[in-house]
């Protein structure tokens, strides 16, 4: 018993001790770049693993001069990556109230990375837009060792040219495709682990442009739906998709190269169904 009362001691100073150096900096100019430590107060630094960066309203920062990391973040102004990663090392929440964008320069595509679940809440946009000069993106997990965990939480809306990739997504926002230049694409298999999955009950929404759903399963309990008004639904690859996700498409195509069934409640009218040879799609 005094065991655990001495080891229960010292994981709580050890907490204290790594808290004591977590910083809170906040972005000062209206426009400027993350690594700048002149642009943050206190300015003995900019932000970086184990900081929590705040954007206030009204300012635009940038990743665009090197990679960069943080605990959380909190966007209230704007937040761009462009031609660089940011990476979030918590298992916090991180808030975006306005805008995050990617933006691809030098040949490389940005990614905001997260090496530990997380969770994303707010009322703005994660953007990649092609039609705003934005994009393309990737939001990503980890490849090596356990598995990461995303939680995009109600209000927050994802859209654009974006790639998410190797994450348990946990999705309650809305997910949108509504430019003919964009295209979304969902790979969230985790190597190693083939049943990696959707879960939630947010929208995936294409009224243009392409979304394109690989290699993933659905949470059996999962109610995301999928609404397709114009453009392309594509799902593709393994493993094969048995949920209860609603279904409505009223418009565009729909794309089905894997076996699909589906119990959740689904309307279709006035849109192009097309189901592979050889594979087959349920909906009931």
């Amino acid at each position: 018993m005094t065991t655990i009362r001495i080891l229960t001691l010292l994981a709580v100073a050890g907490l204290v001790c790594g808290s004591a150096m977590a910083t809170v900096r906040t972005f000062q100019p209206d426009d400027g770049i993350w690594g700048d430590r002149f642009n943050w107060l206190p300015d003995d630094d900019y932000p970086k693993e184990g900081d929590t960066a705040i954007i206030p309203i009204y300012k635009r920062c940038r990743v665009e001069d090197d990679d960069q990391a943080a605990r959380i973040i909190q966007v209230y102004g704007t937040l761009g990556l462009v031609g660089h990663d940011l990476e979030l090392n918590s298992t916090l929440t991180s808030t975006i109230d306005h805008i995050l964008y990617f933006k691809e320069a030098d040949g490389h595509v940005p990614e905001l990375h997260f090496i530990a679940g997380h969770w994303l809440e707010g009322s703005g946009t994660i953007t990649a837009k092609r039609d705003d000069g934005y994009g393309p993106g990737v939001i990503a997990g980890r490849v090596a060792g356990p598995y990461t965990s995303l939680v995009i939480e109600s209000g927050l809306t994802v859209t654009g040219s974006i790639l998410v990739r190797n994450l348990w997504l946990i999705h309650r926002g809305d997910f949108i495709v509504n430019h003919a230049d964009d295209e979304m694409q969902l790979e969230l298999d985790i190597p190693f682990r083939p049943a990696s999955k959707l879960s939630g009950d947010g929208a995936i929404q294409v009224s243009a442009g392409k979304l394109h759903v690989g290699a993933l399963a659905i949470y059996a309990s999962a109610t995301v739906s999928f609404r397709l008004s114009g453009g392309e639904m594509k799902f593709v690859g393994e493993p094969s998709i048995d949920a209860q996700v609603p279904f409505t498409v009223t418009g565009g195509v729909l794309d089905i190269q894997k076996d699909l069934r589906t119990s959740g409640a689904s309307v279709f009218r006035n849109a192009t169904i097309k189901v592979k040879q050889g594979k087959a799609a349920e909906f009931y």
